[in-house]
């Protein structure tokens, strides 16, 4: 993941994120091009696209196309009530446990 420093909402806009053998780009757009989206993924040009939102719900949104690129790269069948459903553990998960967090990151 590279991060660059930014006025936007985070201290660091995030501008990769390395899924696997994968970079996708992530791009933070004041309104998505979908209407009712927040967050969407391309899988064929690897390109992520969030609507700017609160920080938490920003890192909610990246998680949850995360969640969707892993279910299309690693071919399980899903629904998106379950993409919402697992996005919302594993965060819940990673908020909860930063001592196990900080040590994936040494890993």
């Amino acid at each position: 993941m590279t991060c660059q420093k930014s006025s936007n909402n985070m201290d660091y806009q995030i501008k990769n994120l390395k899924l696997g053998e994968l970079t996708f780009g992530l791009e933070v757009v004041k309104q998505h091009p979908t209407e009712g989206l927040k967050g969407s993924i391309d899988h064929q040009s690897l390109k992520i696209v969030i609507q700017k939102q609160s920080d938490a719900a920003m890192i909610e949104t990246i998680l949850h196309e995360i969640i969707h690129a892993i279910y299309h790269f690693s071919q399980i069948k899903g629904c998106e009530k379950d993409v919402t459903r697992l996005t919302h553990w594993l965060l819940a998960v990673l908020k909860d446990n930063p001592e196990f967090v900080g040590v994936i990151g040494s890993i």
